[in-house]
């Protein structure tokens, strides 16, 4: 089940419970900043009788300082995919970098698996038809295609 997280102490509360290993993703601004910009941060993990997926807002007030235990915490392993640019941004916008950090892609390569990338571009293409998209015509286009009833908010959630 996902829960949209945007209260520290909800967050802190959520976490006690994290064991063994995170899946951790995040989604950033990159556009007129010389950094990323957090805008959102994604953890999958495990609770009694399944998985829960943690969509965070790491704008809100005191979230990072929130979530920098976790990245921190030697005992819990961050299981990402390309995660270099996700480093820098979870480096600027909490001050800690994930360790220990298993990156599926690097180990897809040392496996010699073929692993594709898109563009974010290439991705609002596919979208919506053209590669320089808006971020409300990509809202517009997830809404569709997914059949919502309202545009996904925040606005950088349908990235």
């Amino acid at each position: 089940m996902s829960h949209w997280i945007h209260d520290p102490a909800e967050l802190a509360s959520r976490l006690q419970a994290v064991r063994g290993r995170v899946g951790l993703d995040t989604e950033f601004v990159r556009e007129r900043t010389y950094w990323p910009q957090l805008a959102l941060v994604q953890l999958a993990i495990d609770v009694p009788g399944g998985e829960d997926i943690l969509l965070v807002d790491p704008l809100e007030p005191g979230m990072a300082a929130a979530l920098a235990p976790l990245l921190a915490d030697p005992s819990v392993l961050k299981v990402m995919h390309s995660a270099s640019e996700d480093l820098v941004a979870l480096k600027r916008g909490c001050g800690v970098v994930p360790t220990p950090l298993f990156d599926t892609q690097v180990a897809s390569a040392l496996a010699g698996v073929e692993c594709a990338e898109y563009s974010p571009s290439r991705v609002k293409q596919a979208v919506c038809g053209y590669g320089r998209a808006e971020k409300a015509q990509v809202q517009r286009m997830v809404r569709a295609i997914l059949a919502m009833e309202a545009n996904p908010t925040p606005n950088h959630a349908a990235d």
